[in-house]
């Protein structure tokens, strides 16, 4: 069951002599935990993700230093070359480039994946805190009734006990 905010909202506990049914604010806080513990767990899994994407990304960057590395060792060979060898000189230094480049492309591709991902995880956070403050608020405004009740309620039977006082 996927809990929202309207649900922690119109969520009722039954009142007892004691206050709140004991029972039912456990059950409903259990469930409350388990939703935390389930965006925990995807938090992790996405945590674990944008390790592995940026482990890919290294790889990709590992790949490109080793292609410029490549052309390097090729440019000094192909100067060295007879002319005839300057157009296949040519070829190999585009296909490299070609080659960075897709490989750069993929990497910023995946980079911004990886940003997307991080912005969403930050605004599910933002979402759950600002959902919790909430709880948080209306418990406090719950309890803060609660004792103005219990005030007024003293009141009205102190001046009833002097009212059959005078009487």
């Amino acid at each position: 069951m996927s809990l929202t905010a309207l649900d922690i909202t119109k969520q009722d506990f039954s009142a007892s002599l004691r206050g709140y049914n004991r029972e039912e604010v456990r059950a409903f806080l259990d469930l409350v935990a388990k939703e935390l513990e389930s965006l925990q767990y995807s938090e992790s899994r996405q945590a674990e993700k944008v390790t592995l994407l940026e482990g890919k990304l290294k790889e990709f960057q590992g790949i490109e230093q080793t292609l410029r590395d490549a052309l390097l060792s090729a440019q000094e060979a192909i100067k060295q070359t007879q002319i005839g060898s300057e157009r296949e000189r040519e070829l190999l230094l585009k296909s490299a480039r070609l080659d960075a480049e897709r490989i750069r492309r993929e990497a910023q591709e995946n980079w911004t994946n990886v940003q997307g991902q991080i912005h969403r995880l930050m605004a599910q956070k933002n979402s759950f805190i600002k959902r919790l403050k909430y709880i948080l608020q209306s418990q406090q405004e719950l309890i803060e009734l609660l004792e103005s009740e219990h005030i007024n309620t003293d009141t009205e039977s102190e001046k009833s006990d002097d009212a059959q006082g005078t009487d």
